[in-house]
């Protein structure tokens, strides 16, 4: 008797589940139907268009965001309308591929993002760079949504990311520490997401194939990851990526537990990967010459704020303060601190602590008497010879560092004073106590306030 009873039931049940999967059918899936032209030259569903007509309103028109097809399983498919024609303020200002609005994120009382907005377009490389601490990592985790950020907006692709679970976004991140599966073969790793989808056997076999061929890993692919190297390692976890098709590719420092020689080679593998694939990333690296050799664009971030983003070249030559000047280019710019002098027909004066007045031959705008500034110069463009427009500095040599292609020199300028560093090519130079004097090209100063801003400057005709 129970038993008949819990088979009642189960009836019951499965029939009801049966007429609301019929409902929910009739419902959404009812665009399915023939469609009729409407005004404008769109189309709309037949039974969308009987029951308008039977309230006697005109024909409603059908977008593609509203309508979508629902299969038995319950899963949404694609929809069968054609794109919409764009409108003419997004052919005057076109949505970028990945866009990041007043993004924000607190722990507790750490706020570690703030007001983050970034644009990246189809097909960059751009790199997130910064000191530790400074947030690069967190906003990566964030896009992936390894990180639920505060407040803000994620759209990737014309879609909002912001809220969508982490295996939903189409993303791929390579991890610093590689994340592979000891006792899985290369292709198994490789393969790993790809059966978790489902794919078919033979569609993960060409895919992997295909990714391993472009990575050099086809006599690798039966090897375990203990008999890999790190860089072999390195290039598994990317292929784990590459066969997904992601949208999007997100890096997490992934050089960083290289050796010297082998980060070099892994640089180039990986902008070479780039440029056959063509795909969108983001890389995240606290070595600034990763950034310049690596990326389109470069995103200096600190204290959770982007300072500047821009091409290479254009934060290394025009840096908007005084942290970017010092973080971008290898090795760092040199600073002098002291006071804002008078400003006369040879230029403008300051005194430098430990120096004494220099005259700069620039013209300076917003140039304030008596503020605290900094000069900035790069070791490479340092002279050791007189040259057209130049200020002298004396000092001692204190270290040769002798590379072999090029020589870095240590100048002792003034007792206390921070050493200034030259950078010569070659292996000739002074030695260690010889008296040089130092020419600072005019054109090649950078001047900052006293809150770091840079001040414009130009050499005086």
């Amino acid at each position: 008797m129970l038993l008949f009873l819990w088979a009642f039931i189960y009836a019951v049940c499965f029939i009801l589940i049966g007429y609301w999967r019929k409902a929910q059918i009739r419902t959404v899936a009812s665009c399915a139907a023939p469609r009729f032209p409407a005004r404008g030259g769109r189309h709309v569903c037949g039974i969308c268009l009987q029951n308008d007509q039977k309230k006697r309103a005109k024909p409603r028109r059908v977008s593609e965001t509203n309508i979508q097809l629902v299969s038995f399983s319950g899963r949404p498919s694609a929809a069968l309308l054609a794109p919409q024609k764009k409108s003419n303020l997004e052919r005057l200002h076109p949505m970028a591929y990945l866009e990041l609005t007043k993004i924000e994120k607190h722990y507790d009382s750490f706020h570690a993002l703030k007001s983050i907005d970034l644009q990246v377009e189809r097909e960059e490389f751009v790199v997130f760079v910064g000191p530790s601490g400074c947030g690069k990592s967190t906003l990566l985790r964030s896009i992936c949504g390894l990180e639920t950020v505060s407040s803000g907006r994620i759209v990737l692709d014309g879609q909002d990311i912001t809220d969508i679970h982490p295996s939903k976004r189409n993303l791929a991140m390579v991890f610093q520490n590689y994340a592979l599966f000891p006792h899985l073969s290369v292709f198994d790793n490789i393969a790993f997401g790809l059966q978790l989808h489902g794919v078919s056997k033979d569609d993960i076999r060409k895919r992997v194939e295909r990714a391993a061929a472009l990575l050099h890993l086809e006599k690798m692919l039966d090897r375990k990851p203990k008999q890999l190297s790190g860089g072999q390692r390195q290039r598994v976890a990317i292929g784990r990526c590459i066969v997904k098709a992601p949208k999007l590719f997100l890096f997490d420092e992934p050089l960083s537990n290289l050796d010297a020689k082998l980060r070099v080679r892994m640089r180039v593998e990986l902008l070479n990967l780039h440029y056959e694939t063509r795909n969108t990333v983001v890389y995240v690296t606290h070595d600034q010459v990763e950034a310049m050799t690596m990326a389109d664009k470069i995103v200096v971030l600190q204290d959770g704020r982007i300072e500047q983003f821009g091409r290479p070249m254009l934060l290394y030559e025009h840096p908007v303060n005084k942290f970017v000047a010092g973080f971008i280019g290898s090795p760092q710019m040199n600073f002098l601190a002291g006071k804002a002098g008078a400003s006369n027909p040879k230029g403008i004066s300051c005194a430098v602590d430990g120096i004494g007045t220099l005259t700069l031959p620039l013209q300076a705008d917003g140039w304030k008497l008596n503020e605290s500034i900094t000069v900035g110069v790069r070791p490479e463009h340092i002279e050791l010879e007189d040259g057209v427009s130049c200020t002298s500095v004396k000092g001692i040599v204190n270290i040769v560092e002798n590379l072999g292609g090029e020589t870095y020199l240590h100048v002792e300028i003034a007792p206390g004073a921070p050493l200034i560093m030259v950078k010569l090519h070659g292996s000739h130079g002074p030695n260690r106590g010889e008296r040089v004097t130092l020419y600072l090209p005019a054109d090649r100063i950078y001047l900052f306030g006293d809150e770091g801003n840079a001040i414009p400057a130009k050499p005086l005709k």
